[in-house]
């Protein structure tokens, strides 16, 4: 698999370098495979490893729903797609195809109605002037019987 490039902001790669100095100064295995995160034996970590830190993290913010890395990944498709992000930069981003993509999208009710409303402006209808093409095309039929 190719690797995947994702954008870091200024803030998380300064947190990162620290992370990286730690790992080189403590001679952590992994660090020849360039992994940012290596198992204590120098490979990849399960995906399981991120379960008690991420608990530890949701008491810390006193949330009580569950939440799994799997769900953090869907709010983040959902975020980018509501953010107008591109389709092929946000597959990029999420190393998702387009399928994948939209298997992992949820597209909430008010963003369908805001879709409806966006057309009616986009064609020139507005509520003022819906009736009136309404009536005005009864009344084009009335006549042409």
């Amino acid at each position: 698999k190719r690797p995947r490039v994702v954008p870091l902001p200024p803030q998380l790669k300064e947190v990162l370098d620290e992370w990286r100095a730690h790992l080189v100064k403590s001679q952590q295995k992994g660090l020849e495979a360039g992994w940012c995160f290596p198992s204590r034996t120098g490979g990849l970590r399960w995906s399981s490893s991120m379960t008690k830190p991420m608990r530890r993290c949701l008491k810390a913010a006193k949330i009580s729903k569950r939440v799994s890395v799997q769900g953090l990944r869907r709010s983040a498709e959902d975020v980018l797609r509501r953010l107008g992000v591109a389709g092929p930069v946000a597959e990029a981003l999420m190393g998702h195809n387009k399928r994948m993509r939209s298997r992992y999208s949820t597209v909430a009710d008010h963003e369908v109605a805001t879709v409806g409303l966006r057309i009616v402006e986009a064609i020139g209808l507005s509520e003022t002037n819906v009736g009136d093409r309404v009536g005005d095309q009864a009344s084009e039929k009335e006549n042409a019987q």
